[in-house]
């Protein structure tokens, strides 16, 4: 059960961070992005407490040392990602140490090798644009609220932004 139920979340995070599917070598979700709309946030972070709530039904006694290291970093993972919740880090969706200004540095995992995989990386491009809008706006709500980044730190970002800019 603790295994069916790891194998469960560990698909969960490659269907809502396709990003971090790639770089993970799982090209199933190279043709596109995460979803940072509000309704997307709101159902990964009840996700987040579903997967929680099971983990008492797991028989951790029953397990053996190995699973209850994992037992204990998973419940550990899940409540701090609970915990931080209240804090509306998804109102900070970029920072100096990445966001959509750092998107291209996916392309240094991606095997490039078939037609497909430049299908894919063209089909992600094209929906570039709704992960800008979706950004901006939770940027907008996160300025209404007062959760930003500090300034010292995004002051590396217009440079990073600047960066992705040609003329062509």
């Amino acid at each position: 059960d603790l295994r069916a139920l790891f194998d469960s979340e560990w698909e969960r995070d490659l269907v809502e961070a396709p990003e971090n599917a790639s770089y993970n070598g799982d090209a199933r979700f190279n043709d596109r992005w995460s979803d940072y709309s509000f309704k997307a946030i709101e159902a990964q972070q009840a996700a987040d407490r579903e997967a929680l709530a099971k983990l008492p039904a797991i028989a951790r006694a029953a397990l053996g040392a190995a699973d209850h290291l994992h037992y204990d970093t998973f419940e550990w993972l899940l409540d701090k990602s609970i915990e931080r919740q209240k804090f509306l880090e998804y109102l900070q969706p970029i920072g100096h140490m990445g966001g959509v200004q750092n998107a291209d540095g996916l392309t240094e995992v991606l095997p490039f090798a078939t037609t497909g995989d430049y299908e894919d990386w063209l089909k992600r491009m094209q929906k570039l644009p709704v992960v800008i809008e979706q950004m901006t706006e939770l940027m907008k709500k996160g300025v209404k609220q007062g959760v930003m980044p500090p300034k010292v730190l995004m002051q590396r970002v217009p440079a990073q932004i600047a960066t992705q800019v040609v003329e062509d």
